[in-house]
């Protein structure tokens, strides 16, 4: 029986594959099994060779003290340890099991021996990797991190990490699952471990995510993380690699903010182009583009469609009393007047000049005339102006609409439009006008068609119209002059003051070489020039003491007060800058607005030295005249300053003829 067992162990140590030897105390190997024998053939056991010595080239002269068999005698356990390089070029584990006899002593050593040569070279090939990946890792500019497991752990951190987020690798190291987590800023923190999370699982594939982190200063950094799967020390892990994008993220959130002041600057400039820079209304070029659009609309859809055209009678007039500053200002008023009077979906352009054009949608003729009148209307009850000075304003307006005015185009509508306004201003102004005004142009032509007693008639009565006409625009100036000669009777001296003045301010345009016209310009404006006095109290007018400065703004008020006055007559436009200028002064320290020099009228400069002439040998309430020769001293004196120097010559030449 026992030998039955000793020949089945023996089959069963032969066909295992590992090496299975038995070595005595004194470390003679005594018997081996086939794969032993195999692996070292040059072993012979009936010589009972030396184990040290059997497994190496050259032999080992001496037993290592890390050699398994020797620790199993030694302490009656079971001993491991890995070989070197054997003979055979192989790694070997050996085991050692101690065998004892009957009495408790060790007898013998049963070393089992496992070829470990592929699994060391893979081993080492891993090694290699791994200090490829540290070197690779612990040199990148880009912060890593290994982690373990959903919560996560993390088991490895590189030196770029400090950089990053502030912590040193031992630090992160050292960090438990909360901690990790509050490495994240808490607005980004619940999406981003989800992920994490997610992508452990394998639900979702590999990703980048810009997220916000926070230092260890509680700085809060921008950074890109991208998740991969690794194997870390035989470990399945994720490695988590976080760039530094706070600089480019900066440069796009100002990228961002550059983009948004260029579109918001792009629109406002689509409006400036396509709107008037002094009045905020649309301008010209939008007129074009609403009114074709709107007129294939309203062709298209079947609606009416309006424009009301209009213009500022006499607004020469205005800038040139004034200036230009103030014909700017009116213009800005007339604009915010128009834009309050019409309709909210009504679209107030500057045409031109002072010209404006409302376009009406979806109103007809009928319509679009009532907003007219109620334009004009509301016009002649608003005060335009300023503080200083406050007008009226006098409008023309023309009504143009599609379908019933027959146009083709867009744009022929808005030439319709110049030609009734042209109709209307033709006609005095201060009026509304639609294309329906224009048929008089077809009674002409029907006119040329009759013959005998009815032509003759026509003929007859436009003349009686237009001489009538003439004779009440004449007889509204001869009105004007008439009062002016009755301030007079308010104030003897500006009566008397008046008439010497128009005597040499004509004289003196006449030597300066005016034509007819502005001679007689300057006649009229010399008459009028003190009408404004009629506005002023007679207390101050007949005071005999100095003015106090009060008193003396109410007196410079009054070339305003005529101008005012004669505004509504067309025919004296023309001299209402002589009228208002002629306080002004050649240095530029005069009234109502400091012209200087040749910005003064020269009809204003002429009126400016008759007048004052003319107030120094006369008569005041508050003072006796002055001679003649003093008064033309105080002229002289004020040659180059106060008065025109040409104007002055002219004057002093005009008295040394009468002298003679």
């Amino acid at each position: 029986m026992a030998k039955n067992t000793q020949r089945t162990l023996k089959i069963i140590m032969d066909n295992v594959a590992i090496g299975v030897s038995l070595v005595n105390p004194k470390m003679q190997i005594i018997w081996v099994n086939k794969t032993f024998k195999r692996w070292f053939p040059n072993i012979d056991v009936g010589k009972k060779p030396l184990c040290y010595r059997s497994f190496y080239s050259p032999p080992k002269k001496e037993v290592y003290e890390y050699c398994p068999t020797v620790k199993a005698f030694a302490t009656g356990r079971t001993h491991s340890s890995e070989t070197g390089v054997c003979r055979n070029k192989k790694i070997y584990n050996i085991t050692a099991v101690p065998i004892k006899n009957k009495s408790g002593k060790i007898a013998y050593v049963v070393e089992t021996v496992e070829d470990i040569t592929q699994i060391k070279r893979k081993d080492s090939i891993l090694m290699e990797e791994q200090i490829k990946y540290r070197t690779l890792v612990e040199q990148s500019l880009q912060g890593i991190i290994v982690a373990y497991g959903p919560l996560p752990r993390i088991v490895f951190a590189n030196s770029a990490m400090e950089k990053i987020l502030g912590y040193t690798p031992k630090e992160l190291l050292s960090f438990s699952s909360t901690e990790i987590r509050r490495l994240i800023h808490p607005k980004d923190r619940r999406v981003f471990f989800k992920r994490f999370r997610e992508y452990l699982q394998r639900r979702i594939s590999p990703f980048h995510y810009e997220v916000r982190g926070i230092k260890k200063d509680g700085e809060i950094v921008w950074v890109d993380a991208s998740l991969a799967r690794i194997t870390y020390q035989g470990r399945s892990a994720v490695q988590v690699t976080f760039i530094d994008i706070t600089e480019r993220k900066r440069i796009q959130d100002q990228l961002q903010q550059l983009n948004r002041e260029l579109e918001k600057r792009n629109r406002e400039l689509a409006q400036v182009v396509l709107k008037d820079y002094l009045t905020g209304a649309y301008n010209y070029r939008y007129l074009e583009e609403v009114v074709d659009r709107e007129f294939y609309r309203s062709k298209r859809n079947h609606h009416p469609f309006s424009l009301i055209m209009l213009d500022i009678d006499y607004f020469k007039s205005i800038n040139e009393t004034y200036g230009q500053k103030f014909g700017d200002l009116i213009l800005k008023q007339v604009a915010d007047c128009l834009r309050k009077i019409v309709r909210k979906y009504d679209v107030v352009v500057r045409f031109a000049g002072e010209e404006f054009v409302v376009v009406s949608l979806s109103a007809d003729r009928a319509m679009a005339t009532s907003l007219a009148l109620r334009i004009l209307d509301n016009f002649r009850l608003f005060n335009f102006g300023d503080r200083k000075n406050s007008i009226k304003l006098k409008l023309s307006i023309a009504v143009v609409s599609y379908p019933e005015d027959a146009v083709v185009r867009g744009s022929d509508l808005i030439s319709l439009a110049e030609k009734v306004l042209s109709k209307a201003k033709e006609d005095g102004g201060d009026r509304v006008y639609s294309s329906l005004n224009l048929k008089g142009k077809k009674e002409f032509f029907y006119e040329e068609a009759l013959e005998g007693k009815e032509a003759r008639e026509i003929s007859l009565l436009k003349e009686k119209i237009r001489k009538l006409t003439k004779e009440a625009n004449q007889s509204l100036i001869e009105a004007v002059f008439a009062f002016a000669r009755t301030i007079k009777l308010k104030d003897s001296y500006t009566g008397e003051h008046v008439e010497s003045t128009v005597y040499y301010a004509t004289e003196i345009a006449r030597h300066l070489g005016l034509s007819p016209q502005e001679v007689e310009q300057v006649r009229q404006a010399a008459i009028l020039h003190d009408l404004g006095k009629v506005g002023i109290s007679e207390k101050i007018l007949l005071k005999n003491s100095r003015f106090t400065r009060k008193e003396l703004n109410q007196i410079r008020k009054h070339p305003q007060i005529a101008i005012d006055i004669i505004r509504p007559i067309h025919s004296l436009h023309d001299i209402i800058p002589y009228i208002l200028y002629h306080h002004e002064r050649w240095d530029g320290k005069g009234y109502p607005t400091g012209l200087k020099g040749e910005e003064i009228p020269l009809g204003a400069r002429i009126i400016a030295v008759a007048d004052v002439y003319q107030a120094l040998i006369s008569n005041r309430p508050y003072r006796k005249a002055y001679p003649k020769k003093k008064a033309i001293q105080i002229i002289k004196k004020g040659r180059g300053t106060q008065f025109d120097p040409r104007v002055v010559d002219a004057f002093l030449e005009i008295l040394h003829k009468e002298d003679r």
